[in-house]
């Protein structure tokens, strides 16, 4: 799962909703639409969770 909030927390965009399988995977993902600003992603894997700030 990754998901995509902005600075306040609120969820703008959920990029992988499914689960996907333990080989190589690969997503494509447009800011297009969003606002100029600082956002954070989520990355979801077995219960383990990694926030990046991009």
């Amino acid at each position: 799962m990754i998901i995509v909030s902005e600075i306040l927390g609120r969820e703008v965009m959920n990029v992988v909703k499914e689960g996907k399988t333990a080989e190589y995977n690969e997503t494509q993902f447009s800011a297009e639409g969003l606002a100029g600003g600082v956002y954070f992603y989520l990355l979801s894997v077995r219960g383990t969770r990694e926030s990046l700030l991009r």
